[in-house]
């Protein structure tokens, strides 16, 4: 259902003829010193009958009340990278504003995961989210896929520049024949227009009962570092590497969607 201004005005007509032609209000009687002050709270009973009256109009669209035909909502419009201007957001995903530093087309399956502990990110002058894969009935062993996205401010306590950023998060050449995450894809290079580093890395975590001997869990994870004039955009996606091709599209879906604010 939905409100419009052309339902509040039918509505606020309606309430006006009430108020000033309301056939509840006589005129005053003679020696009645009390009639004015009843002609006036029956006219705001009357108003208040008639409100309530015509709220159910509030919830039809405009074109019930004119007579014309009906007409699709507009949809959510966003222009990014691998989107077009007047067009909607592809099936299965979501428009999301982080403040006034980006916008994405998150999945709706996946969840937006609550701020840890530590330092809030005005003070650490990182701003972001970060989302959990949906529950897979195959299960894992280990942290579930993650996809997150973040400004890191010029002056923000973590990594100060990109390039610190990148350092801290690559790994070496791998090998020949070493099994390394395939990177995702990004258009001509660039992310909104923006030159965009895409990088990956191989890390480790302890299995699920996080004992001293438990199991340890390859982790594969893929980068994308947008640098600006005034810090720079970091997206980021991991996953155990079983698991990691699975979401790696919904990934390469998240880079193609953002939208930088700054």
């Amino acid at each position: 259902m939905r409100c419009d201004r052309y339902n509040a005005g039918w509505v606020m007509k309606i309430v006006k003829a009430v108020s000033k032609r309301s056939f509840l209000i006589d005129a005053p009687k003679e020696g009645n010193m009390d009639q004015p002050l009843l002609n006036r709270g029956l006219r705001i009973i009357s108003c208040l009958c008639a409100s309530i009256l015509l709220i159910p109009l509030l919830s039809q669209p405009a074109w019930a009340l004119n007579g014309n035909s009906p007409a699709p909502d507009a949809p959510f419009l966003l222009t990014a990278a691998g989107f077009t201007e007047n067009s909607p957001a592809p099936a299965g995903l979501k428009i999301h504003k982080e403040g006034r530093y980006f916008e994405v087309a998150l999945p709706e399956s996946w969840s937006v995961q609550p701020q840890g502990m530590g330092l809030s990110p005005d003070e650490k002058k990182v701003y972001g989210l970060t989302l959990s894969a949906p529950y897979d009935p195959e299960g894992w062993d280990g942290p579930e896929p993650r996809i997150s996205a973040h400004y890191y401010a010029p002056e923000n306590l973590v990594d100060k520049t990109p390039d610190k950023y990148i350092r801290a998060h690559s790994s070496p050449e791998p090998a020949r024949g070493t099994a390394f995450p395939s990177l995702p894809k990004a258009a001509d290079g660039k992310v909104s227009g923006l030159p965009v580093k895409i990088f990956g890395n191989v890390t480790y975590e302890r299995g699920s009962d996080r004992s001293l001997d438990a199991k340890r869990i390859e982790i594969w994870e893929s980068f994308a570092v947008i640098p600006l004039e005034k810090g720079y955009y970091a997206l980021r996606y991991s996953a155990p590497s079983g698991k990691y091709a699975k979401h790696l599209p919904a990934f390469e879906a998240f880079i193609a969607s953002f939208k930088p604010l700054e």
